[in-house]
Parts: C-alpha cells; structure tokens; sequence
C-alpha cells in the first residue's frame, strides 16, 4: 500500500514538474523575441526549466542556442558537442519504457530528438566553430577550427546518409564553405553544388539565385519554431479525459532580400535570400507522421489503465456486498467506499496522461542562405520581406578568411 501511494505521489509531482517546465518555456520564448538572450538562457539553466533526466537532450539543446545567440561561440559549440553526444546514444540504442513511463505516458520516456532537430544541431555545431574561427588570434586556430565546421557538415550528411535523406542547407553550407578560407576544396565545393542541382530537380525547390562562391555568407533565421500546445480528448467508451500535444500549421515562409549598405550609404550588393530549410514546415511533418501512432499507443494505454480501475472497482463492491446479508449500512458504505476510488482512480488516470510538449523550443521557423561578394570593410546587411525592412545588422569583413554574418529575425512572419 505504502508503494501505491509513493507511485501515485511521484506520477502527480512529474505531472507538475512537466507544468512548469512548459510555464518556463514561455518565459524562454518571450525573452527570445525580446532580444534578451542571457535572460532567455538564466530561465533555461535554472532548475525549474525540464530538469527531469528524460528531458535532458531538450534542455541541453536549449542552453546551447542561447549561448550561440549570446555571441559565447566556444561554451556553445562545447554544450552543442554534449547534446550530440546524448542525442547520438539515445537514439541509437533500444530504449525499453520505463514502468512509470506505461502508467504516466510518453511525456516520461526519454526525448530523443526529431530527425530534423538531429541534423539541426550538426548544422550549428558548424556555425559555432566557423564563428570560432573568424574570432581567432592566429592562423593555426583559424584552420583547425574551419576544419571542425567542415567535419560538422560531412558528419551532418553522413546522419542524413543512414535514412536516404537529402537536405538543401547542408549541400549549400558545405558548398560555401569548401570555396574558400582554411577549408577549401574546389573539388568538394563543386561536388555540393552538383547535389544542390540534384536535390533542387527532385524537390522543385527554387535555388536558382543562390550562389557559393561569395566571400561572405549571410545566413538569416526567421521567426521562433511553433511551440507545442496542450488538447484535451476523450476515450472512446470509457469516458477518461486525456491530454495530448498539439503541434500546429506554421505560416507560409516569408520571402526575403538582403540588401548591404557600404559606410557611404551606396547599396552595393542586392540579392534574394533562397529558402534552404524549413524548419516549422518539417516539425509539423514529423508531428502529422507519428499523430495516428501516438493516439493509437495511448488510447490502447488509456483502455489498459481503465480496465484496471474499472476491474478494481468490481471486486471491491462484490467483497463489501458479500460481507452481510442481507445488506445493511456497512455494505452501502463499503460500495461507497469503492465507488470513490474508482472516481480516484479515473482522476489520477486523467491527471497522469499529459501531453509532451518537448522539443527543442529555440529553434527557428526558417533558415535562408546567401552568399555575396565584398571588400573587406564595414557594411550594414538589410533584410527585407517584399518592400518592408525587418531587419539589420552591421557586418564586418573580414581580410584573411571569408566572413560569415548570422542573422536572427525571431519577429519576423
């Protein structure tokens, strides 16, 4: 009895815990638009912020990005090497649910990670070397960091090898970044953009104004990832309430345009700024995907839990009736006594089943890629979405190896 009660006590407090964790979500997400990126990242390293270890991955994610955004390029590319790591073991071994996890439901087995959330973070792995390396003293750190940012991208194509995947961002990356500086390869730059062409015939995605042989990239990453949302159902026949997570349709993807201003107000390079990876469109997909197996998994786990109660409840109220007889006021207050644990029973079953919201929540809804051609000097970018600017950032480019700018619009729709 007294280990039916510790179970019942530690479902209710994980079923808080992921409460306030999502409450700690929204407060990341709000001082993401804001700008505030080191208040963004406090909230994520506090305890309050999914501190339970099945939610490690999304909160190593999380703190990852924050630093990158926050310019701490060496701690971020460090905590991006950690979630690799963790990612890569969870989601190549077998992992068996846990016996809370088949009473409390998914939300308690360990976040692995999306497919798209898995080649994302070999993508920033890469631009935080890549940062690293235009921020470094000597030539030597220059190369072997460039170096790192390419081995990100060859592992990043190798991950999507394994499933027969072809991913525009990391053709156009790779192919930027083998043009020029410490990690050239015409040979390989080329190659790339050959599979750019290939993936474009088969897709039909646009890219005939990209090129990658600019010596500065500029890669633009609109607007924040859709956060998932709460729903309420209802088992068919049984009547239990359960709540399950709702991920919904993103906005179409804006069109941008960059413009780059010299320090004497002369625009001197003007260019659409291609699509390479849509982050949302993808998160909605994989959640459309597994929607119909997750509902079967915990309608089957809901009737399960049900039946228990259900059973319970009838053997009970069988044992209080065949105590007397005739029936007197101890049998009615022993049926009494079954018929609120059974309504006990259904409301732990409810309160147990929430929805998993996790995810890496600071991703963003679209990345773009663009690269130009510019003398070394002090620029301004403007982004543009059709004639309304949405954005700015000063760029500097650099003498000795080609510069990349990264542009955060998390406003933008």
């Amino acid at each position: 009895m007294v280990k039916r009660l510790f179970l019942v006590a530690a479902l209710i407090m994980t079923c808080a815990c992921g409460r306030t964790a999502v409450q700690e979500r929204d407060r990341v997400l709000e001082n993401l638009r804001s700008g505030d990126y080191a208040a963004a990242r406090r909230i994520a390293e506090s305890d309050r912020y999914f501190n339970q270890e099945s939610s490690a991955l999304v909160r190593a994610l999380d703190i990852a990005t924050l630093l990158y955004l926050d310019g701490m390029y060496e701690q971020s590319s460090l905590q991006f090497s950690l979630a690799k790591d963790m990612a890569d073991q969870l989601y190549t071994k077998s992992i068996s649910k846990t016996a809370a996890a088949s009473v409390a439901g998914a939300a308690l087995a360990d976040y692995t990670g999306e497919r798209h959330e898995l080649t994302a973070i070999r993508f920033y792995q890469s631009l935080a070397r890549y940062k690293m390396a235009m921020q470094a003293d000597d030539a030597e750190q220059r190369k072997r960091n460039a170096e790192a940012a390419f081995a990100a991208v060859a592992d990043w194509n190798a991950f999507l090898h394994q499933f027969g995947q072809s991913d525009m961002l990391a053709r156009a990356w790779g192919a930027w970044l083998s043009t020029g500086g410490p990690a050239a390869n015409r040979q390989r730059a080329a190659g790339f953009r050959r599979e750019m062409d290939r993936i474009a015939k088969e897709t039909g995605q646009d890219i005939s104004d990209f090129t990658h042989k600019g010596n500065v990239a500029v890669i633009v990453k609109q607007g924040i990832i859709p956060p998932k949302t709460a729903a309420w159902g209802i088992v068919p026949g049984l009547g239990i309430r359960y709540e399950y997570a709702v991920v919904r349709p993103p906005r179409a993807p804006p069109k941008l345009k960059i413009a780059v201003v010299d320090s004497g107000g002369d625009i001197v390079a003007e260019k659409p700024l291609p699509l390479m990876h849509p982050l949302a469109q993808m998160a909605h997909k994989a959640y459309e995907d597994g929607k119909t197996a997750a509902t079967a998994a915990r309608i089957a786990r809901l009737t399960t839990k049900g039946a228990a109660a259900t059973t319970a409840y009838v053997l009970l109220d069988r044992a209080a009736a065949s105590r007397t007889e005739p029936p007197d006021s101890k049998t009615a207050l022993g049926q009494f006594a079954a018929l609120l644990l059974f309504a006990a029973a259904v409301g732990l079953i409810e309160a147990s089943e929430y929805a998993d919201l996790r995810q890496w929540n600071t991703l963003p809804a679209n990345i773009y890629l663009q690269t130009v051609k510019l003398d070394p000097g002090q620029y301004v970018a403007r982004i543009y979405s059709g004639d309304k600017l949405v954005g700015t950032q000063k760029l500097l480019v650099l003498q000795d190896m080609p510069t990349m700018a990264d542009i955060f619009l998390p406003g933008v729709y």
